[in-house]
């Protein structure tokens, strides 16, 4: 897919050509080449992590005070943080980047790292996600030794729901393992973040994966085969829980080698002290999980029924199916203001909305279908008409992220407002003129029309050669679209 280059672009590539022809540079003077437009668009701060390829920072969207270094600046847009990856020369590096971009773009759900922008550079690609502490579980047992078993369970659970979806949306991790896993800190376990999605592939079924890639420890028997599926991740779980559970790793052994060799062969030892204590049941999904056959290995649909994770919650909302209800947006760049407010609200405004999500997603495939609303037959035909409306089809699927946008407008807060609105002003002046819009969804790789802008033009009663000022995006978000 070709990445387009507008003037503004087109004058940040000029500018480097020369500052290369006029410089023997220092290393601050490349690492400024190398993010001269991130820093246009994001204050930078402090590195809190890395992954495949790239390093992990915060950052704040930087506002027009700051651009212009007005006085009296307001306090800076809520963090994110910034994964910059330096751009690929070798080809197939290239491809996995953008493989790895059009995952997190296309992934929806509370446990999964939410993505929020993209910065395209002429020497770099930085991805934009939400902040999570930088805690995982790694640290969590380092810290620990080791959960107790309620709580490994819990987790294990909500990693389970995680993968399910990502199974079914044709989606393999290929490394799962504690640290790719966030969580709110060494005592705040509740709210589990999946991460680092460089080495994920879309699953097609007639072509296996081939690589081997992952981390060792984690990786299934026939990962070093070169002939494998998304029955992978279920092993690395395996994996997990074992770790939780224990504070131990199944197989160990000498050198890479003397490793995949334990993995290949030995079998699990639950007469080890390290077991003393725990439930049969606890021990009998890890032995399904750490099948070393993938095709008798248990699959995250049936892992997801097994008891020692199958909890039954006390949360229990009677209106949560009321939240199933059909909008008509009022122009196009409506819909998408709302798309854009989806995933910068902070996750912890969101918990009770995604309890109603789990809840209406009563089979956890981490989607509501037609299927999930049959559960509730009282309210099942009024339901599915509007489910309907929704989605477009009886055979439709509603996303995470898609039910968020539909019950957004009690949670929106002014940092999120504000922070949206800078998605579209992509030349950060404080104001959306047409070109502005037209712009960012060029940006995105999409068409907005004269008809679209028309539209937009008629809702907020705005003129020809308008500035949509933060103001009237407000009202614009206010405005209701609910049928």
């Amino acid at each position: 897919m070709g990445v387009k280059v507008s003037k503004r672009e087109s004058t940040l590539v000029k500018r480097s050509d020369s500052r290369r022809r006029t410089s023997a540079a220092s290393q601050k003077h490349a690492k400024s080449k190398l993010y001269l437009e991130l820093f246009k668009f994001y204050n930078i701060g402090n590195q809190i992590g890395s992954g495949h390829f790239g390093i992990v920072r915060e950052g704040t969207r930087v506002t027009i005070s700051e651009r212009f270094a007005m006085k009296n600046s307001p306090l800076p847009l809520p963090k994110l943080a910034i994964k910059s990856i330096p751009r690929m020369t070798n080809v197939y590096k290239s491809a996995i980047l953008e493989k790895e971009i059009k995952v997190l773009k296309y992934v929806s759900h509370p446990y999964i790292l939410r993505y929020v922008d993209l910065i395209r550079e002429e020497f770099s690609v930085s991805i934009v996600t939400e902040l999570c502490p930088s805690c995982t579980l790694q640290n969590v047992i380092q810290t620990k030794g080791k959960l107790d078993e309620s709580e490994a369970a819990d987790l294990i659970q909500k990693l389970l729901l995680a993968v399910n979806y990502l199974h079914l949306s044709g989606i393999s991790h290929r490394d799962i393992k504690p640290e790719n896993v966030l969580v709110g800190g060494i005592d705040d376990l509740e709210y589990p973040k999946l991460i680092d999605f460089g080495l994920s592939r879309f699953i097609d079924k007639k072509v296996p994966f081939s690589s081997s890639v992952g981390t060792p420890l984690f990786m299934a028997p026939e990962m070093r085969s070169g002939k494998y599926n998304q029955a992978c991740d279920l092993w690395s779980l395996g994996v997990t829980a074992y770790f939780l559970i224990t504070g131990k790793y199944p197989f160990t052994g000498k050198f890479k080698e003397g490793l995949f060799e334990a993995i290949k062969t030995q079998n699990i030892n639950f007469g080890e002290d390290c077991w003393k204590g725990v439930s049969d049941s606890a021990k009998d999904l890890v032995s399904k999980l750490l099948t070393k056959d993938p095709k008798k290995r248990i699959t995250a649909e049936k892992a997801l029924m097994h008891p020692w994770v199958r909890r039954e919650t006390s949360y229990s909302n009677p209106f949560a199916i009321r939240r199933i209800k059909p909008v008509e947006y009022n122009c196009r760049f409506q819909r998408e203001a709302f798309r854009v407010l989806s995933r910068v609200v902070p996750s912890h405004k969101l918990v009770d909305l995604s309890k109603d999500f789990f809840q209406l997603d009563v089979f956890k495939k981490g989607f509501i279908d037609l299927a999930s609303l049959k559960a509730s037959p009282e309210t099942f035909k009024t339901a599915s008409k509007d489910f309907i409306k929704l989605t477009g089809s009886k055979k439709g699927r509603l996303e995470y992220f898609d039910f968020i946008r539909i019950n957004l407008k009690e949670f929106i807060d002014e940092d999120s407002l504000k922070l949206a609105f800078k998605m579209f002003d992509l030349d950060n002046d404080g104001c959306l003129s047409p070109e502005d819009i037209k712009f960012y969804f060029e940006f995105n790789e999409e068409e907005f029309s004269e008809e679209d802008l028309e539209d937009l033009r008629t809702t907020l009663g705005l003129s020809e050669d308008f500035l949509l000022t933060l103001e009237e995006f407000r009202s614009l978000v206010s405005i209701s679209a609910l049928l």
